[in-house]
């Protein structure tokens, strides 16, 4: 890996997060703060080792796109990949949990932002194959990116063996005996992350059970939304993201296109005030 940031002037910080393929710190060099995920090679699998070239080259490709998590360099030392990028505050799961659930405003405000991001990946001709609040980051601005593309795919390119996303996120098409990831099934995990938003659980009558959603799914069972509190408007907006047929899905540029969603503000001081409440 080509060394792009000076490892040598890194000060490591603090622990910010970890994941299954290692943990992320805060680290400081010439004054900025940065993240660096760290990646120990040490006894991963080659499929392993694929998904982070993979994270790295699509990151690569991604550079000064709308609404996606910005790298800024790469090194390896000492076994470990080490890739540096931009400060995010933290997850959209997190502020969603914090607050039980969010606004309709602010949850279709960030939908647009995610939408945006979406918008920037699929034409730069990625599929994500891994949207969930989980990877979803807010900065300290209130701004809302798109992170975590180890199973992102080149579109055309995307038959699978099988399939390694979160289940609750996952279209139905992907429960498939040789599934397909597409464009449309980032769209489909979009409109189960809105609908988490709102209503601050699984979309699935609260379960958490894998095997429970992925037959809720399979059997073409739709995710719980309460029509009678967010009115016919949002049930529009989520039918549009949630059709059974990928095809009756909209694509993310005619969802922004939608007056409920062109409408919606940015909301970065109501996301600021609810990242800082109560601390």
């Amino acid at each position: 890996i080509k060394d792009t940031v000076p490892f040598n002037e890194l000060v490591k910080s603090k622990i910010c997060g970890e994941g299954s393929f290692g943990a992320v710190y805060l680290y400081t060099c010439r004054g900025h703060e940065m993240a660096v995920k760290q990646c120990s090679t040490i006894g991963k699998t080659i499929d392993s080792m694929k998904e982070l070239w993979n994270e790295i080259e699509v990151l690569e490709k991604m550079r000064n796109k709308m609404n996606v998590i910005q790298l800024i360099g790469t090194f390896y030392e000492n076994r470990t990949v080490h890739i540096v990028m931009e400060v995010m505050k933290m997850t959209l799961f997190e502020l969603v949990k914090k607050h039980n659930s969010l606004v309709p405003t602010v949850a279709v405000g960030v939908l647009k932002e995610i939408l945006i991001g979406l918008k920037s990946i699929h034409e730069s001709n990625i599929c994500h194959g891994d949207i969930s609040l989980h990877n979803i980051l807010i900065n300290s601005n209130g701004g809302v990116k798109i992170s975590d593309f180890g199973l992102s795919q080149e579109i055309g390119k995307v038959e699978i063996k099988s399939s390694k996303g979160n289940p609750t996120f996952m279209a139905p098409e992907l429960f498939d005996p040789n599934p397909i990831y597409s464009p449309k099934s980032d769209i489909w995990a979009t409109g189960v992350v809105y609908v988490y938003m709102l209503n601050g659980q699984v979309p699935y009558g609260g379960c958490i059970n894998e095997i429970v959603i992925m037959h809720e799914i399979e059997t073409g069972k739709y995710p719980n939304f309460d029509t009678e509190r967010f009115g016919i408007d949002m049930k529009a907006l989520v039918d549009k993201m949630l059709a059974k047929v990928p095809e009756n899905r909209l694509s993310a540029d005619d969802l922004l296109n939608l007056t409920i969603v062109k409408n919606a503000t940015e909301g970065t001081e109501d996301i600021i005030n609810l990242m800082n409440d109560g601390q």
